[in-house]
């Protein structure tokens, strides 16, 4: 009981303590910062979700390499360099994902290809076109980008 006990306030800690457990947050940077060390941002809407095929049974338990979603984007606006010409994203394999989902609108920020959206990098998913943060967000955005 004693062990659980100091456990609990190590994690209490760990989590309160500034920086630490943030696997997925990209850090503490501005917004400026941000925008000035990723190459491509844009703002776009899933169209289609290409999902990979379920694990076979037979390797149920072992070690696999799962392989994310992907989905089709369209294009709304360029923020700052130069989108996947094939117009998909694959989603993040590990929990820093933003969790790809058909018709939903996001601001991706990435650096890789093939493209890759990534929490920490700073790609978000949006209700909708309307959506409060969204407009707050582009706003900044094409602030940066002098528009």
């Amino acid at each position: 009981m004693f062990m659980r006990a100091i456990f609990v306030v190590f994690m209490l800690l760990l989590t309160a303590w500034p920086g630490g457990a943030r696997a997925c947050s990209g850090g503490r940077i501005t917004l400026e910062e941000r925008f000035n060390g990723i190459p491509t941002i844009f703002y776009a809407r899933i169209v289609e979700l290409e999902r990979p095929a379920p694990v076979p049974p037979e390797l149920i338990g072992r070690p696999v390499i799962q392989i994310p979603p992907r989905g089709r984007f369209e294009l709304i606006e360029v923020l700052k360099g130069d989108p996947p010409l094939d117009k998909w994203m694959r989603d993040h394999p590990s929990s820093c994902g933003v969790g790809l989902k058909p018709s939903a609108y996001y601001i991706f920020f990435t650096y890789s290809d093939p493209a890759v959206s990534s929490w920490a990098a700073g790609s978000r998913r949006y209700e909708g076109p309307d959506d409060p943060e969204l407009l707050l967000m582009l706003a900044k955005l094409r602030a940066l980008s002098g528009r």
